[in-house]
């Protein structure tokens, strides 16, 4: 029969072969690979070789397990960045029409979420001829436009005067909400309204 050492010398090389074989895969397809052979591992029958062949495939295996979760996470999260990148330019391309919608935040924000997911489409954005000025002004010059000041602050009032009118909530949540945007607006109209001469 097979002596200790050479069990773990069979396990060493069943692990190994999995793990070449799968490095070359697919994330759905190594998953599976990777399941399927645990099973059949932990499903021999006779001596313990099932335990010690289950224990070293999930040892040696653990690292790229946690490949493909991140992987899918980080799939994930570009997924979400490229949605709200384009929510936010379509909310930017609305302000562009509505004058009390300010453009300029929502396409920083769009251009942020793109810099992580897409940054094909950042540059896009960056280089539009209509899009992309508001976007270049504050990378370059720390600019926010005058008419995105104003248009920002009056929403920023209306919003709060709403709130404290009919919203119902507490003064504390009242008292923290106003400080907050207090900040903002401070935040705002310390830009400068175009680029330094």
């Amino acid at each position: 029969g097979f002596t200790h050492s050479s069990k773990n010398e069979m396990n060493q090389r069943v692990a190994q072969t999995v793990i070449a074989a799968g490095a070359r895969m697919t994330t759905p397809v190594k998953n599976h690979l990777l399941t399927r052979a645990r099973k059949v591992a932990l499903g021999s029958s006779g001596t313990g070789m099932s335990s010690i062949i289950g224990s070293s495939i999930d040892v040696q295996l653990h690292p790229l397990l946690g490949w493909g979760m991140a992987h899918s996470m980080s799939r994930f999260g570009k997924v979400f960045y490229i949605i709200l990148g384009w929510v936010s330019v379509g909310l930017g391309v609305l302000g562009i029409i509505m004058p009390l919608l300010p453009s300029a935040p929502f396409l920083l924000v769009a251009v942020w979420a793109f810099s992580r997911s897409s940054p094909e489409t950042a540059r896009k954005l960056r280089a539009h001829p209509i899009l992309g000025p508001p976007i270049t002004d504050w990378e370059t010059h720390g600019v926010i436009p005058l008419y995105a000041k104003i248009a920002a602050v009056l929403m920023m009032f209306g919003s709060g005067a709403y709130m404290v009118g009919w919203s119902g909530l507490p003064v504390w949540a009242l008292a923290l909400i106003g400080i907050l945007y207090a900040g903002v607006a401070a935040f705002i109209l310390s830009r400068p309204s175009r680029p330094a001469t």
